[in-house]
């Protein structure tokens, strides 16, 4: 993937070009700021925040298409690096290399990354790294930093940070051995005190995105009936496995004349799917079973009370929030952090298998991204590619129904992806047009065309 990334054009992965352009903005904010006077910058914490400044910062030295580069190879190695730290302290001997080689195809190279979902993405390492030393003592105001950083990363994994940071105040005064409940009611308080600044930053965001009516967002579809909702539900696990469909300018699918490939990925996700659920059921099962153990052994009941709540929000989550599409999907990658510290050594076989399926999937992705950037030369650079339905062709509130219709350009109906969309973004970029927004979930909250 890095090669790949070098190799390219473009950074083409959907949502990236949008970001990059307004990480662009950001930078000539500080270093030409009449360019760029139309865009107005949020006056309030956004989650969408701290991955969109890094991404600035490296504007600021580099020319944009570069810098997108540059940030991306970034991620790569520091999950590369965060992930087989991972492997090496939670996973025995044997399955290590089965383990870095699924989290590297299901994490680092979640949809999220082909998505071009940068902020969650960073919000996501973010809150591996927590994870990964969430088992030792930590400083109370290293968790509060944390929760800062994960909140202006991304709302979804705050969220996750923020049930871990209870459920440990809870355990730790479960733990208290005195009989005086005041004693534990303050073992349980201090034990919250480092939630206050990340829950005074979302109070704040969510106060000024209530009055601000020009920050609202209309998502395109949402779920027809409660039998969609379920069935939408039990399939989405499927976007955890690593095969992706790689969508051309023409909204085929780069294995359009090779349809075997397509099955042979989807069978992939579909195998790999049902093993890590096999392995996160067993998991969680005996976690909630599990009898107090010592810090450094896998008995976490803050994390398996953790874990028990996200599968719930899960479930119950809507389709969209606050302009967030599927803000349910964002709380399965972190499950399976949790799973992997509570998994005991026994459960490890289920990766070995599901390795299987994550590299074949893995290898179909690459190949596939691999053909669309070979065929894409240097003029494509800045083309509008849009995949959209026409106006007559939009569903009524249906997800699948949404979903036929903008996929209407290729035999395959699902796990496709339109890493080419935005993609005009680039040759404003390399135009100095600095002119348009298109989303609003950012630091850049208006744009106004007349300004001056």
């Amino acid at each position: 993937m890095a090669c790949l990334i070098l190799t390219a054009p473009a950074p083409w992965f959907h949502d990236f070009a949008e970001w990059l352009f307004q990480a662009r903005m950001i930078g000539l904010k500080l270093t030409d700021p009449h360019s760029v006077a139309a865009y107005e910058l949020a006056s309030y914490p956004v989650p969408n925040s701290l991955a969109i400044l890094l991404l600035a910062a490296l504007t600021l030295f580099l020319p944009p298409l570069i810098a997108g580069k540059v940030y991306l190879l970034l991620q790569l190695t520091a999950w590369a690096w965060l992930l087989a730290s991972y492997a090496r302290r939670f996973a025995p001997p044997g399955s290590r290399g089965s383990v870095f080689l699924v989290s590297i195809a299901i994490v680092a190279l979640s949809s999220f990354f082909w998505y071009g979902f940068i902020s969650y993405q960073f919000g996501l390492w973010l809150l591996f790294l927590f994870l990964y030393q969430c088992n030792r003592p930590c400083p109370p105001w290293v968790t509060a930093a944390f929760g800062i950083a994960l909140f202006l990363s991304h709302a979804m994994t705050a969220l996750v940070w923020g049930l871990i940071v209870v459920g440990q105040a809870i355990d730790k005064a479960r733990d208290c051995d005195t009989a005086f409940a005041a004693s534990k009611d303050s073992r349980l308080v201090s034990g919250c005190l480092p939630l206050l600044p990340a829950v005074g930053l979302a109070s704040w965001y969510l106060a000024a995105r209530l009055f601000d009516n020009d920050h609202a967002t209309t998502l395109d579809a949402g779920m027809s009936g409660l039998f969609e909702a379920m069935l939408y539900k039990a399939g989405y696990p499927l976007m955890l496995g690593s095969f992706r469909n790689i969508l051309q300018a023409n909204g085929a699918g780069v294995f359009e004349d090779w349809p075997v490939f397509y099955l042979v990925g989807a069978g992939a996700n579909a195998l790999l799917a049902l093993l890590l659920a096999c392995w996160a059921i067993s998991v969680l099962w005996k976690a909630l079973r599990r009898k107090k153990s010592p810090p450094d052994e896998r008995g976490n009941p803050a994390l398996a009370w953790a874990a028990l709540a996200l599968t719930t929000l899960y479930l119950i989550a809507p389709y969209g929030f606050l302009g967030l599409l599927n803000p349910a999907g964002r709380l399965l990658l972190p499950l399976i952090g949790i799973m992997l510290i509570l998994a005991p050594a026994s459960s490890f076989h289920w990766w070995r298998w599901a390795a299987w399926p994550a590299a074949l999937g893995l290898i179909l992705s690459l190949a596939g991204y691999g053909a669309l950037v070979t065929t894409t030369t240097e003029t494509d650079i800045g083309a509008s590619v849009s995949f959209r339905p026409a106006t007559g062709q939009l569903p009524d509130r249906s997800v699948f129904a949404f979903n036929q219709a903008l996929y209407a350009g290729t035999r395959f109906p699902y796990f496709n992806y339109r890493v080419l969309v935005h993609g005009q973004r680039f040759g404003q970029l390399l135009a100095g047009d600095y002119s348009g927004l298109g989303f609003r979930t950012g630091p850049i909250v208006r744009y106004r065309a007349h300004s001056d």
